[in-house]
């Protein structure tokens, strides 16, 4: 039975191989892709007020981790927006996730609110695009990343 795509270990990124000293070159892509990283944290138009304190908590944290790059903007734009709807939905309904609907023939429903399907589908895709960029703490544990300072100084073995 072949696995999928997604099945096995993830490939560790050639940064990472290169900081720890694992690079085997002919195991490397000869045309790997790199990306430029994205300098600019200028939240994209269209975001309200709490997508874009989203988008600064966001961006400030991914892009410390060096993991951002300019195609990742919509991406996070994208998690911003969906993140206000989220809240916006929320709010809107308070606690009351159902409505009582009378029909003509005297009949009583009870449906779940059209605001709790919409902060459901928000909420979906808010876990989905958040465990692509480790922001839940199952998908920080498959991330590795590299410790910068003072310990990369090759001074320290050189005593």
């Amino acid at each position: 039975m072949s696995g999928n795509k997604n099945s096995g270990r993830k490939n560790t990124p050639k940064a990472v191989k290169e900081a720890q000293g694992t690079l085997r070159k002919h195991r490397q892509l000869e045309n790997e892709l790199t990306l430029t990283p994205d300098p600019s944290p200028v939240a994209p138009s269209g975001l309200g007020e709490i997508g874009l304190q989203v988008w600064d908590s966001v961006y400030n944290e991914l892009s410390e981790l060096g993991v951002l790059a300019k195609v990742d903007r919509n991406h996070i734009a994208m998690y911003c927006r969906y993140m206000e709807i989220f809240q916006i939905a929320n709010e809107q309904m308070k606690n009351d996730f159902t409505i009582e609907q009378t029909s003509g023939n005297g009949n009583t429903r009870i449906e779940v609110s059209k605001l709790f399907t919409v902060m459901n589908q928000a909420a979906a895709f808010v876990l989905k695009f958040a465990s692509e960029y480790g922001l839940t703490a199952s998908s920080r544990q498959s991330i590795q990343t590299v410790k910068k300072g003072d310990d990369d100084d090759i001074s320290q073995y050189l005593t």
